[in-house]
């Protein structure tokens, strides 16, 4: 199995793994590496992280229920999850056919169409949860 090894500097290393059964804190440091590379190079992953970032500072002031909170975690994680493979997606195909095709269009447009349906229904489940707690919010401080 190859690895390929993409740097914010745009530099490539690939190389051939040998050993299947390689340490954990192998396997997390690249996971990690990933990340982070997603979020220095990825425009849409930073801004998910801010509005993750958002989310989270209103769910403490808010004091959300563990339920809620589930659902705030899990949405969010999906998201970005989501936001990394489409990511990671479009580089492949970047650099598998730099050039403009068709298909490759086609494909990253899809790859999109999924981050734009995850995020919908993130809003959703945003509203639901916090309109309630905005509207008592208004009502006790403007009312």
């Amino acid at each position: 199995m190859r690895h390929l090894f993409v740097y914010s500097n745009g530099t490539i290393n690939m190389w051939k793994n040998s050993n299947k059964n390689r340490n954990l804190l192998i396997s997390l440091k690249v996971a990690f590496n990933g990340i982070k590379l997603s979020f220095l190079s990825e425009r849409n992953i930073r801004i998910q992280t801010i509005a993750f970032i958002i989310v989270v500072i209103a769910g403490l002031f808010f004091q959300i229920s563990k339920i809620e909170w589930i659902a705030v975690l899990l949405t969010s994680g999906i998201i970005l999850s989501i936001e990394i493979l489409n990511s990671a997606i479009e580089q492949i195909l970047d650099f598998s056919h730099p050039h403009h095709h068709k298909k490759i269009g086609m494909i990253k447009d899809v790859s999109a169409g999924a981050v734009l349906i995850i995020s919908s229904f993130a809003l959703l489940v945003g509203l639901i949860i916090f309109v309630p707690y905005l509207i008592d919010f208004i009502d006790l401080y403007f009312d």
